[in-house]
């Protein structure tokens, strides 16, 4: 968390006399969807901290970006799950041409 502090600087826990970090219930759900989206969403750091960039102007850092829709929810798994079969095949086409040579 130490490091997410140096790199978005949005989040910013205030410390007390002993110098320990004291998180807010808003320093606690930026952390999350920070993870969230670098976890979930696979942001880099890079593209997480733009995100919020660009989020501030619209005035919702904290919700959620992407989707709102069921359909589009959907739109997206289908889309992974075709990514996922490409690279099934072409792994399939590389170990058929290892095979061969």
């Amino acid at each position: 968390m130490r490091y997410w502090e140096t790199e978005f600087p949005n989040l910013s826990p205030a410390k007390n006399r002993a110098g320990n970090r004291v998180y807010t219930e808003k320093d606690i759900n930026l952390i999350l969807e920070i993870k969230r989206l670098l976890y979930q969403e696979k942001f880099t750091i890079r593209g997480a901290r733009q995100f919020f960039k660009n989020s501030q102007g619209n005035n919702r850092s904290t919700k959620r970006p992407g989707p709102t829709s069921g359909a589009a929810v959907r739109e997206k798994q289908l889309a992974r799950k075709a990514l996922e079969d490409v690279q099934d095949h072409l792994e399939e086409l590389i170990d058929l041409i290892r095979k061969q040579k």
